[in-house]
């Protein structure tokens, strides 16, 4: 077992183990992490404009956050950032789509698209993506779920005070 401290936060030690070519951090100690650290890997994606997705923004303002917020009908998804986006969610182009939308459906709805084309009709049309989402470095959640986000939230805090 080797501890390691690393400057960035203040003394934090790791207790690791290398075993077959991996790292596995095995405790924490002296977790004693800035939350501007936490909240620069925090962005939520917001429309203000939408009611869920000023709920949604609140909602992590409520825990002592301050995180990115980041406008995306100004500053839209591109592809590349998109799929990143979608793999942290762990889902589908089609999961994150607003299926009250009038775009949807009218012209939309009931054609098959692949993964790859729900991706250039979001990046197109970013008014037909979920809000808010909330980002995180490894993690992200739809915030228009209450109940998931506060999960999501608490995962985050519990990690940081462990």
């Amino acid at each position: 077992m080797s501890f390691y401290k690393l400057n960035d936060y203040k003394d934090l030690e790791l207790s690791i183990k290398h075993n077959k070519g991996f790292w596995s951090i095995l405790q924490m100690k002296n977790c004693n992490f800035e939350s501007s650290k936490f909240e620069s890997m925090l962005r939520v994606y917001h429309n203000p404009r939408c009611r869920k997705s000023r709920a949604g923004l609140e909602q992590v303002k409520s825990t002592g956050l301050e995180p990115e917020v980041i406008e995306y009908l100004k500053t839209p998804f591109t592809p590349e950032s998109l799929r990143k986006l979608l793999i942290k969610l762990n889902l589908k182009p089609i999961d994150i789509i607003r299926k009250q939308e009038t775009l949807y459906k009218k012209e939309l709805k009931g054609k098959n698209f692949t993964d790859e084309e729900w991706i250039k009709i979001l990046c197109e049309n970013p008014q037909l993506i979920r809000r808010p989402i909330v980002e995180a470095e490894y993690k992200a959640v739809l915030g228009d779920e209450p109940d998931a986000l506060q999960e999501f939230l608490n995962r985050k805090s519990s990690a940081l005070n462990q």
